[in-house]
Formats: structure tokens, sequence, C-alpha cells
């Protein structure tokens, strides 16, 4: 694993100064690419599929703005719909 993070860092920064900033994503590539098993490292050790920085940042925030009863109300909503 050494030499895989020594080659991705090496491929993609621009200043080496700043390895550091690039290795939290480097390292997060390497574990959420799916192995022989059909499965990335991250989903094996958490049982979950991994959330990058843009599915965060792009996530609807919808339910953290409405109070208990306007949640209820639109999860029956959505439960009658199906």
């Amino acid at each position: 694993m050494n030499r895989t993070v020594k080659e991705l860092l090496t491929k993609s920064i621009t200043d080496v100064a700043s390895w550091d900033v690039d290795l939290p994503l480097i390292l997060m590539s390497i574990r959420s690419h799916v192995l022989a098993t059909g499965f990335s490292a991250f989903e094996l050790l958490t049982g979950l599929k991994m959330r990058w920085p843009e599915d965060v940042a792009t996530e609807d925030k919808v339910y953290g703005c409405l109070n208990d009863e306007e949640v209820s109300e639109m999860l029956l909503d959505e439960e009658s719909m199906t």
C-alpha cells in the first residue's frame, strides 16, 4: 500500500511542499476502489458505500430545516405514495 500511496502522490501533487493536502483524498481514493470481491475496502470494513465530499456538499438538507411535525407529515406522505 505504501508504494501505491507514493505513486499516486507523485502523480497528483503540483507542489512538493503541500503533499499533505492531497494525502486524504488519495487515501480516500484507495479505500473506495472496488476490489475483486466486488466491494471496496471501505465497504468491507463499514458495510456502507463511501460518500465523497461532493456527495455530502450536494445532499438535500431539507429535513434539518423542518420541525418534528413537518418531518412526520412528509414521511407519511412518502409512505402513502408507495
